[in-house]
């Protein structure tokens, strides 16, 4: 039960770091936070919106997440028009009707039951399936109506956050083990060491949502 609480207690602190970054308004290379509506960029008839902070947001639903799709094809790069590759397939939600919404709407069922009708955007579940829902409860501390969509949110190249290890700890940390034989107890430390920042590349999505 020790060694469970320890792997747990190292996880849950990697994890707030990790959402720390991803909600305290970090400021990346070029002057704005994390999630901001930048200037326009690039060239030809269609710039670059840079705009991934959908301030304005609603519940997750068919409708939010194809807008937040539209906004997420017109992020670019800092510096430069050129945009990001792919399609949002995740969701970070807190642990609250926002994530209902989300299970609702992403959230794959049996046929039966199932009443969408295929010849009509606003009732087809043209999402679901495709969206992995991932519920979060330290959220609800922070923003209980705030979403975030990302593509690939674990692949180095579209991570938003990334970890680093100090070397000889790794991913699971550092674990020592002895024996005291005075008091036939085993006693186990279990260390960790990481370092966590936050990209200058946007793959991600914020949504204030309300009424959810």
């Amino acid at each position: 039960e020790g060694m469970i609480g320890l792997k747990e207690a190292w996880l849950v602190t990697q994890n707030r770091l990790v959402l720390d970054q991803l909600t305290s308004g970090a400021t990346l290379l070029d002057g704005s936070a994390l999630f901001a509506n930048r200037p326009d960029s690039g060239t030809g008839t269609i710039q670059a919106t840079n705009n991934n902070l959908r301030s304005t947001g609603a519940a997750p639903s068919d409708t939010e997440w194809g807008l937040m799709a539209e906004l997420y094809a017109g992020i670019a790069g800092i510096g430069t028009g050129r945009r990001v590759r792919g399609t949002l397939d995740t969701i970070l939600t807190p642990t609250n009707a926002v994530h209902q919404a989300a299970v609702r709407t992403f959230e794959t069922y049996p046929v039966v039951g199932e009443t969408k009708v295929a010849a009509t955007t606003s009732s087809l579940g043209i999402y679901r399936g495709k969206v992995k829902v991932v519920p979060d409860s330290e959220l609800n501390s922070i923003n209980a109506t705030t979403y975030y969509g990302f593509r690939r949110p674990t692949d180095l190249r579209t991570a938003t956050i990334v970890r680093g290890y100090f070397n000889g700890y790794g991913a699971e940390g550092k674990r020592e083990q002895w024996y005291d034989y005075d008091t036939k107890v085993t006693y186990v430390s279990l260390e960790g060491r990481v370092a966590v920042a936050t990209k200058n590349w946007r793959y991600a999505i914020k949504n204030v949502g309300t009424g959810a």
